[in-house]
């Protein structure tokens, strides 16, 4: 049997998030994700994992450096796990094409305002004092200064994945269409895969929903309808 895991790389936190991973992180979370994904399909002969994540920015000169750790971590991993042999790769290009491959997948952006509301609480300590008004100021772009010149846009940025969900569902219509493997693993706790697990639920595809905390809100709120067409949901 042929096995396929589309795995959301950066959505199940492999490594502690909030700090940048060391390759020893890198390599235990990869190791721990073929064996999860390995006791999912125990029937499975050969076993490909694809990895989604931001891997380029611009250029493929330009790689980045969890591109470079997760690169070394999948040379290092077992190529069999008992009587399955085991494919890992890195999803930067689409499954039906790998000699097109996606840049600009993570993207340095400017922010020129965050949309959010901005309360005072009633139990600030000093209300006289609060920076919250400052904060919503921000917000808006602005520094809270009027005199000041500064914008958001000149102080603060943000790092963000491009294309990574839409390729992984891509990927998924084309195993489906391309009947590519009898089984599927899709490894995410992002609940922007559920559009994925629909399409491959609906199909004859042997589908496990792997997934790392107990589902809750939107995340679990297809669970019946994964039950009805035969979907094994598998917490990690």
């Amino acid at each position: 049997m042929i096995a396929y895991c589309l795995a959301d790389v950066f959505n199940l936190e492999l490594w502690p998030r909030h700090r940048l991973p060391v390759q020893l992180a890198v390599e235990d979370g990869l190791r721990d994700l073929v064996g999860q994904v390995n006791s999912a399909v125990p029937s499975a002969t050969e076993v490909t994992i694809r990895l989604y994540g931001g891997w380029h920015r611009e250029t493929l000169k330009a790689p980045v450096d969890i591109r470079h750790m997760m690169e070394r971590a999948i040379e290092n991993n077992p190529k069999r796990y008992r009587a399955q042999r085991i494919r890992v790769q890195l999803a930067d290009h689409p499954i039906w094409d790998p000699g097109t491959p996606l840049l600009r997948s993570l993207r340095d952006s400017p922010l020129m305002r965050v949309h959010a509301q901005v309360t005072p609480s009633k139990q600030c300590f000093s209300p006289a004092t609060c920076t919250s008004e400052a904060l919503r100021s921000w917000c808006t772009g602005t520094c809270p200064e009027s005199r000041c010149p500064v914008t958001l846009r000149q102080i603060a940025h943000r790092t963000r994945q491009k294309m990574v969900d839409t390729l992984l569902t891509a990927d998924a219509m084309a195993i489906i269409k391309d009947r590519l493997a009898h089984a599927v693993v899709l490894a995410s706790d992002d609940s922007d895969m559920i559009p994925a697990l629909l399409a491959l639920s609906a199909s004859d595809i042997q589908l496990t929903h792997l997934r790392r905390h107990v589902a809750g809100g939107s995340v679990g709120m297809y669970d019946s309808v994964f039950d009805e067409t035969g979907t094994h949901i598998r917490n990690w």
